[in-house]
C-alpha cells in the first residue's frame, strides 16, 4: 500500500496507520513517500506542478508493481486529491483506491462560528 500524505503533514504522521495496518494484516507492506516540497525535502513548499506530483505517484506505483502482485493507493487529506487523479491515470494498475480524511470529531469547535 502506497500512502500519500497531506500537504501540511509528512510521512512520519502515517506511521501509526502503517503500524495498525500491519498488526491487522502482517503480510501487507506499507510505503509512505515524501512528495517534492513536503516534509524534510530541502525545497519545501515547491511542488513545481500538479503534473509533476501526479507523475511521481504514477512512477512509484509502476515501480511497486514490479515487486508486488497487488498495489493499493491510499491518499490522506490533500494526498487523497493526488491519489484520485493518479488513479484516473493508472486505471487497472491499482488493486484499490482508499481516500482518507483526518478525524476532527474530538475537536473542541465551540469557539468557531
Amino acid at each position: 500500500m502506497l500512502i500519500l500524505h497531506g500537504g501540511m503533514s509528512h510521512s512520519g504522521w502515517q506511521a501509526p496507520l502503517a503500524n495498525q495496518l500491519q498488526s491487522i494484516s502482517p503480510d501487507i507492506t506499507v510505503v509512505c513517500t515524501r512528495p517534492a516540497g513536503c516534509g524534510l525535502n530541502e525545497q519545501r513548499g515547491d511542488l513545481n506542478s500538479i503534473t509533476a506530483v501526479i507523475g511521481d505517484v504514477v512512477t512509484q506505483i509502476e515501480s511497486l508493481k514490479r515487486y508486488f502482485k497487488r498495489v493499493h493507493l491510499a491518499g490522506w487529506c490533500q494526498g487523497a486529491q493526488y491519489a484520485a487523479i493518479a488513479e484516473a491515470r493508472l486505471g487497472d494498475e491499482l488493486s484499490s483506491l482508499i481516500l482518507l480524511t483526518p478525524d476532527f470529531s474530538g475537536m473542541n469547535v465551540s469557539g468557531l462560528s
